[in-house]
């Protein structure tokens, strides 16, 4: 099972399974058991801590203000723990660079480049009990 928490977050093993989402991840070509689970406030109220989030592998030419991406900060890859997920806010600083910020953050992040990019998220699933 992949599960990875994101926004600087470490990895999280065991979470409960959903079987009619599950199924319904099987129909739109997705593993039900590779996603990440949020711990931060950082995107609510959007995405909430223990929501999980699926991505997609939309090219990063593709991105557009307003999707909201997975990426590895300031460009250093540690493994699943340096992961955040934040929306694209604006065109960043150099030709191919995104600025990226948490919906419920004071300050946006550092300018996303192509080699920190993971993937756009596709969708969330909200916890069993979730509003």
């Amino acid at each position: 099972m992949k599960v990875a928490l994101i926004a600087f977050f470490s990895v999280l093993a065991g979470c409960a399974s959903h079987p009619i989402a599950d199924d319904n991840l099987r129909q739109r070509g997705f593993d039900p058991e590779s996603y990440f689970v949020v711990v931060s406030p950082s995107m609510s109220p959007a995405i909430a801590a223990g929501d999980r989030v699926y991505i997609d592998r939309t090219p990063y030419a593709q991105l557009k203000i307003g999707d909201i991406v997975l990426f590895h900060p300031n460009g250093v890859a540690c493994g699943n723990s340096d992961v955040v997920c934040h929306r694209i806010v604006a065109r960043g600083p150099w030709s191919d660079s995104w600025v990226t910020k948490g919906d419920n953050a004071e300050h946006a992040d550092f300018p996303l480049l192509p080699e920190n990019y993971l993937g756009r998220v596709a969708f969330v699933i909200h916890p069993q009990g979730a509003k």
